[in-house]
């Protein structure tokens, strides 16, 4: 498995757990990741930025806000996201909701 294929599953499960501690239901959800790597080639290879892109499907659109707060979340609360250097530019991208 890749590293971009185990962020984006991670970040997905994590993303998982966190709408259902907040209680907000759906019926499915999506994650793209994207990474830069810098100073490549080379010894001194790293990630310097990851852009997360979540789609939460069965969202309930009264809940909006609640959805958006808790699919910003995921970097505080996932392995991956806990352990980047505090160089790692983390951004998370458009948060779509999709009612069906």
């Amino acid at each position: 498995m890749s590293k971009q294929m185990l962020e984006t599953t991670e970040l997905r499960f994590t993303s998982r757990s966190l709408l259902l501690n907040a209680r907000l239901p759906y019926q499915g959800l999506q994650v793209q990741s994207q990474a830069v790597v810098s100073d490549f080639p080379g010894r001194s290879s790293r990630i310097s930025r990851l852009q997360v892109t979540p789609t939460i499907v069965g969202a309930e659109d009264s809940r909006r806000d609640e959805y958006l707060s808790t699919a910003s979340r995921p970097r505080q609360h996932c392995f991956i996201g806990r352990h980047l250097s505090p160089e790692v530019s983390h951004e998370v991208g458009e948060i779509s909701l999709d009612q069906d």
